[in-house]
C-alpha cells in the first residue's frame, strides 16, 4: 500500500503542479495583453484630457471676469449719461460753426432704446442742408476730432441735391450711453 500512496500523491502533486503552472501562465498572458502600446494610448488619451481641462478651466476664469471686460469696454467707448447733454450742445453749435442749417422746423429728434439694464442707444435723427464740403467737414470732426473714441455712429446719411444749389442731408445717428 506504501507504493500506491506514493503513487497517489506523486500524481496529486503533479496535478496540483500543472495546475499552479496553467494559473500561472494565464496570468501572464493577461499581463503581456497590457503591452506598453496600451498604456501609451492611455497616456496619450490622459495627456489629451489634461489640456482640455486645461482649457476649459481658462475659459471659465474669462467668464468669471466678463463684468469687468464690459465694465472697461463700457468706460472706454460708452458716453456717459451726463455727457450726453454735452454732445446735443456740442451737436447744435458744430452745425453753426459749419453754417448748416437743420430742416423740419430746427428739430434733432432723439429716440431712446434701452438695451441693457445700464445701457441705452438713443437714435438721433435731423436733417442739414449748406454745402456738400460743409457737411462732409462736420461729419470728418464728428468722428475724428470730438467723439473718435466714443461710439457715435453714422448709421445713415442720404444726400438730396436741392434746387438752391446746396444739399440736404438726412442723417441717422446711433449713440451709446452708459451709466
Amino acid at each position: 500500500m506504501k507504493v500506491n500512496n506514493v503513487i497517489i500523491y506523486t500524481v496529486s502533486s503533479l496535478f496540483v503542479l500543472s495546475f499552479l503552472f496553467f494559473l500561472i501562465a494565464m496570468g501572464y498572458s493577461s499581463i503581456d495583453s497590457v503591452t506598453a502600446s496600451s498604456l501609451n494610448e492611455k497616456l496619450i488619451e490622459y495627456e489629451k484630457k489634461a489640456v482640455e481641462a486645461t482649457k476649459l478651466e481658462a475659459s471659465r476664469k474669462e467668464w468669471r471676469n466678463i463684468d469687468k471686460v464690459i465694465d472697461q469696454f463700457k468706460n472706454k467707448y460708452f458716453m456717459k449719461y451726463d455727457e450726453f447733454s454735452r454732445f446735443r450742445s456740442d451737436l447744435r453749435s458744430n452745425f453753426m460753426k459749419f453754417r448748416l442749417q437743420l430742416q423740419m422746423k430746427n428739430k434733432v429728434r432723439y429716440t431712446y432704446k434701452r438695451i441693457f439694464k445700464d445701457m441705452t442707444k438713443v437714435i438721433v435723427k435731423f436733417v442739414l442742408t449748406g454745402s456738400y464740403v460743409d457737411i462732409k467737414k462736420l461729419i470728418h470732426h464728428f468722428t475724428t476730432e470730438l467723439y473718435e473714441d466714443k461710439m457715435v455712429i453714422f448709421r445713415r446719411i442720404e444726400f438730396h441735391k436741392r434746387p438752391q444749389g446746396d444739399v440736404a442731408g438726412d442723417f441717422l445717428l446711433e449713440v451709446y450711453l452708459a451709466r
